[in-house]
């Protein structure tokens, strides 16, 4: 496949730039996620443990909103570059292609990242009697006794995080990483990031090797519409599962 859009070259924007919207969609996201605790402590419209649920829930979004709008907007006002024109699109004669590797490094990643975490798990929980935490938007989700706010969650897992995760760490990170240090670092400063983004010691690992893999896809594909498609089924199968799980907690949706 020729390298259209420009892929990987000649990427305008700096280090700086990268770590001054990550940290700020991190900054505001916690402000506003504190003030939001407080307001609903203080007032009638939710209670009891349904107000960790809820401000989860909005602060996820707010952030997944903030880095996708800071992104566009920075790359898009202070260097006229235009990250559809660039990324997102695909020739007619290659979609097929992109969305055949989209799904099946979707379920490649499902199932390789699923093995890894269930074998550290036996062994952290074996040898050292660990046993290691869900991620807090997973048990905010199990948590939650509404069907819409449990719609919610699987809107913001499995649609807007894969957007804006693949545009930032594939479309910003690694394509900077990639023409600043080659291929290979960029992979793993790239996957580094993304593992870090997810606030989880435990979940780490497993995050960076995912980042890895999506990496490698967006290398070989040289779209980001492959790599959300496979986000999208590695976080839709999980979901899946998640959803029995919730409704085993005697939910109904």
């Amino acid at each position: 496949m020729e390298e259209n859009n420009l892929s990987h070259k000649l990427i305008p924007w700096t280090l700086i730039d990268l770590l001054s919207i990550f940290s700020l969609t991190f900054i505001l996201v916690f402000i506003i996620g504190h003030l939001g605790i407080v307001f609903l402590n203080n007032s009638d419209l939710v209670q009891g443990e349904l107000v960790e649920v809820v401000t989860a829930f909005a602060t996820t979004l707010l952030q997944n909103l903030l880095l996708l709008g800071l992104s566009f907007w920075l790359v898009g006002t202070r260097y006229g570059f235009s990250l559809i024109d660039h990324f997102f699109k695909i020739d007619k004669d290659q979609v097929k292609n992109v969305f055949g590797k989209g799904i099946i490094g979707g379920l490649g990643i499902f199932c390789g990242i699923t093995v890894f975490n269930s074998v550290l798990a036996s062994f952290l929980t074996y040898f050292f009697d660990y046993q290691p935490p869900q991620q807090l938007i997973i048990t905010f989700l199990l948590k939650t006794q509404s069907s819409w706010l449990f719609l919610g969650y699987v809107f913001l897992i499995v649609l807007v995080a894969p957007i804006v995760e693949e545009t930032f760490f594939r479309g910003l990170v690694y394509s900077y990483f990639r023409e600043k240090y080659g291929v290979k670092m960029a992979y793993f400063l790239s996957a580094l990031l993304f593992g870090i983004a997810h606030q989880s010691a435990w979940a780490f690992v497993g995050t960076f090797l995912a980042g890895l893999g999506l990496a490698y896809l967006f290398e070989k594909s040289k779209s980001l519409i492959t790599n959300i498609l496979a986000h999208m089924v590695w976080n839709g199968v999980v979901t899946i599962f998640l959803f029995f799980l919730w409704i085993s907690g005697g939910n109904i949706i």
